[in-house]
């Protein structure tokens, strides 16, 4: 058994377990990812930055949230365990919503002004 075979054995091995730990996570639930999504919009509109608002209770969520409980005088909880909710009791969530995004068109003059100015 060469150097190269055994290398290779490692990596599928190494695959493989990378798999089956993604595979033994649990996905959120929909209202699990809407009220994720509430909660950092609720965030970000208080200008404590969640990070990317995607529904996932990432690192940045979770610091946002101790952060936004420390400044308002709101009682810490401990850091949630691994795929349990944030505690969200005190926030009203039921306003946070996104603001609605602009679609801009570029008119033909525009387009032409673009031309010009990379020649």
């Amino acid at each position: 058994m060469g150097m190269k075979t055994l290398l290779s054995a490692v990596l599928s091995l190494a695959f493989l377990a990378g798999l089956a730990a993604e595979a033994a996570v649990p996905k959120p639930s929909r209202e699990q990812i809407e009220q994720n999504t509430r909660l950092q919009i609720f965030l970000d509109n208080a200008n404590f930055g969640p990070g990317k608002i995607d529904g996932t209770q990432g690192e940045f969520t979770q610091k946002a949230l101790a952060l936004y409980r420390q400044a308002k005088g709101l009682p810490a909880v401990p850091p949630p365990q691994p795929k349990a909710p944030l505690d969200t009791t005190g926030l009203d969530l039921s306003r946070a919503i996104a603001l609605p995004q602009t679609t801009w068109r570029m008119s033909a003059n525009c387009r032409a002004v673009r031309k010009r100015r990379r020649r």
